[in-house]
């Protein structure tokens, strides 16, 4: 009987840790000097296609805003005001966060992607530290493919390995060794979508693991 038992709990855990994440909300405070009661979009990257989907709009009161969206797990953002056609540049959250924003929509520079953005300082996303010191080391080392794969070997647990990978186009094969919160993210399913497709076309490559291991 004890045997059994065990096994209950082993299956249950197991069963528990395969639940897809739930959406949570997340509230996003903004304050950015200049745009005055300005129309704000808040707009998600899909990286598995260059659409840029706007999540929900509000008018800034003062240079003062307040979003609260539900999403699951992990998303990339920017905040963009129409009637100055301008965008700040990308925020990582993550579902759950309380996040404040504060800037300048006169202080521009050009971001990673070559766009013209203003930037943005954060509190509250515990992961947007990490997306901006990953930013430095991927400009320090030429914006190469070969360190680009280097950040997804080595960083299997981190929500922003995914989005590496949707951008590099080229590193899908890496999907099976992410971790489980890691696979069920926003972008990790859109990963292994991707990599569903290559291996539709690929006869007698390894099957996905969409396992709990």
């Amino acid at each position: 009987m004890k045997n059994i038992g065990i096994l209950t709990f082993i299956i249950w855990i197991t069963l528990y840790s395969c639940i897809p994440a739930k959406s949570i909300e997340t509230i996003i405070k903004g304050e950015i000097k200049g745009v005055s009661n300005s129309m704000v979009k808040l707009r998600k990257f899909e990286f598995d296609s260059d659409k840029i989907l706007i999540i929900d709009s509000i008018f800034a009161k003062n240079d003062f805003f307040e979003f609260k969206i539900n999403f699951n797990t992990s998303l990339c953002v920017d905040f963009y005001f129409e009637n100055l056609n301008k965008q700040s540049r990308i925020v990582f959250l993550e579902s759950g966060e309380l996040v404040s924003i504060a800037g300048d929509v006169n202080t521009l520079k050009i971001d990673q992607f070559g766009k013209e953005v203003f930037d943005l300082q954060v509190k509250g996303a515990k992961s947007h530290d990490e997306l901006l010191q990953k930013e430095k080391d991927i400009e320090a080392n030429g914006n190469s493919l070969a360190y680009f794969e280097e950040i997804i070997k080595t960083n299997p647990k981190s929500l922003l390995t995914p989005v590496f990978i949707l951008i590099t186009r080229n590193n899908e094969h890496y999907f099976n060794g992410l971790g489980i919160k890691v696979k069920q993210s926003y972008y990790g399913e859109k990963v292994a979508r991707r990599l569903e497709n290559i291996e539709r076309t690929s006869a007698g490559t390894k099957a996905i693991d969409f396992s709990c291991t």
